[in-house]
């Protein structure tokens, strides 16, 4: 980690009153050398927009100025910012991809962005734009850092820099709690999920019935493809009744845990589950 003080970087940034990682100044250093919009965000030219928003989603809370203290920081976020405002929309991607050169790109978007703008009424495709518009769009009007200051470097001549306090605009606690469920929900749908192989209970998903070889129990699974795809006696066959017999098991347990909470109230209530696990487990 650099800290250092009254010291001045290769760009002639000061990085005197900034603490950073050796990580962050590479990456910035890896999308400053970059121009093609794809390169800089990490994906293909054939890429989906779900990819580009991923990508956006991931580096620019790497090089977002507030967790980024590297010289340069403000530059790169910039040029994702960019690259994602570019790539994401239809049209502006379209003109990207034909002309193929960001300098065109640059040109030809101002009087395609003017005349969405006048259609939409919506300034957020500004060429002048800021970089933090579109952060605060995509994750939500707050800061998702907890800094109660932002500084940006200003440039007074040549060679002298100076650093402007924007003020404190930390976000409120209590509404970044609140948003914690919704993002943990966001995270979750773009894990992937699979579906179990077998249920103890048949439905409309796990309609064919099969008998474990040892203790029979029954369990159902989705397809008649299951015999050829775990054959019986194959270590994968073995390993999904044994799981079934242990959920199985569990189940027993539950319910008679249940029986014998009921029985403090009735000594005479049955206990069915208590006694298929008794025999389960002899």
């Amino acid at each position: 980690m650099k800290d250092d003080v009254g010291s001045v970087s290769g760009d002639g940034i000061p990085i005197g009153e900034r603490i950073y990682e050796e990580e962050h100044v590479q990456l910035i250093r890896q999308i400053k050398s970059k121009n093609d919009y794809y390169s800089i965000l990490g994906v293909e030219k054939s890429c989906s927009v779900e990819d580009i928003r991923k990508a956006y989603r991931k580096l620019s809370l790497k090089v977002h100025p507030d967790k980024n203290k590297a010289p340069g920081s403000e530059e790169a976020f910039k040029k994702v910012s960019k690259a994602f405002k570019c790539l994401s929309d239809d049209d502006s991607r379209r003109q990207y991809d034909q002309t193929g050169l960001v300098e065109e790109f640059e040109y030809n978007q101002q009087y395609n962005v003017r005349q969405r703008r006048r259609r939409t009424g919506n300034d957020f495709f500004d060429d002048d734009f800021d970089p933090n518009d579109i952060f605060r769009a995509f994750f939500g009007q707050n800061d998702v850092f907890r800094n109660a200051h932002i500084y940006r470097t200003r440039t007074n001549g040549p060679g002298g820099h100076q650093r402007e306090d924007l003020g404190g605009i930390g976000p409120n606690l209590m509404l970044l709690l609140q948003l914690v469920p919704f993002l943990i929900i966001i995270l979750l749908a773009y894990l992937p999920v699979s579906e179990p192989e077998y249920s103890l209970q048949k439905n409309y998903s796990y309609e064919f019935k099969k008998t474990t070889e040892k203790h029979g129990v029954e369990f159902f699974v989705k397809s008649t493809e299951f015999d050829e795809n775990y054959p019986l006696g194959s270590s994968a066959r073995n390993d999904i009744e044994n799981n079934v017999i242990k959920d199985f098991e569990h189940m027993l347990g539950r319910y008679c845990h249940m029986e014998m909470q009921r029985r403090q109230w009735n000594r005479h209530f049955p206990t069915p589950h208590c006694d298929r696990l008794e025999t389960f487990m002899a």
